[in-house]
Formats: structure tokens, sequence, C-alpha cells
């Protein structure tokens, strides 16, 4: 049985209480820059198997829609309506299941996991960020 591939935008907001300093200091933005941040969860079938947190600087891509993001992939629609030109580079960690996200991928404390961080730089500036947990069958195409 072939599982049915599933996006899910579960939060989008935007942040301009300068919290997430780490995700600033990656993309370069002072604490009085507003901040994009998206929650999706990817799902095999049912199951699912990547949770991926996106974050984006406000100056570079003003004003996306909760309706133009919800139901697209994310860097096409950057491309097509910002003209995004980034290089992404990527950074993988095998880890395990926590109590803390067990019940996030319904799975069992110790089961592997890889965490996955990906930024996108373009003009010599990291233009988007994103960190995601990734489990199941998914984690072999992640990594080989």
């Amino acid at each position: 049985m072939d599982a049915v591939p599933l996006v899910k935008l579960e939060s989008f907001k935007l942040i301009v209480d300068g919290s997430e300093s780490e995700v600033r200091k990656v993309l370069g933005l002072n604490t009085d820059d507003y901040l994009y941040q998206m929650r999706y969860m990817f799902y095999a079938g049912e199951h699912p198997v990547f949770h991926e947190t996106v974050y984006l600087p406000f100056t570079r891509f003003p004003h996306i829609y909760n309706s133009e993001i919800s139901h697209n992939d994310l860097v096409p629609f950057l491309v097509k309506k910002y003209g995004l030109k980034a290089e992404f580079f990527t950074h993988t960690q095998a880890g395990l299941i926590t109590k803390e996200n067990r019940q996030t991928f319904e799975l069992n404390v110790g089961d592997p996991l890889v965490n996955v961080q990906t930024s996108g730089i373009e003009s010599r500036e990291v233009m988007y960020y994103s960190r995601a947990t990734v489990v199941g069958d998914l984690i072999m195409y992640i990594v080989g």
C-alpha cells in the first residue's frame, strides 16, 4: 500500500518581539527586525515523517499571506513571487526520539531520527533558515 503525501501548515506568524535570538543571529537580524516563522508537518499517509520550522526575514519577503503558503510549496513560491535566487546548504545530525517529541511522531523513545538544518544563501546573506526533524523511512533519502 502506497502512502499519500500530505503537507500541513501548522502555524504561521510574524515575530515582532525580538524573540528567537539564535535564528536572528543566523539571519543577521536585530531584535527590531520582523521575522516570519512557519511550521509544517509532512505526512506519509497518516504518519507524520517530517516536522519543519522555517524562518524568513520580513524585509526580504514582505507581505506573505497565509493563503499563499498554506497549499503551496514554500521555496517555489518564494522564487516566483520574490525572485529568490539562493543556494541551499544542509547539515544533518542523527539522533533519537525523546519523551518530548515522541507524541509528535507517534513513535517510541529511542527510535531513530535525523535533525536537519537548511540555510538558503543569497548575495552572501542567509535569507532562508529552517530546522527540521525527520523520522521513518524518509531518513534514508535525507542521509543517503
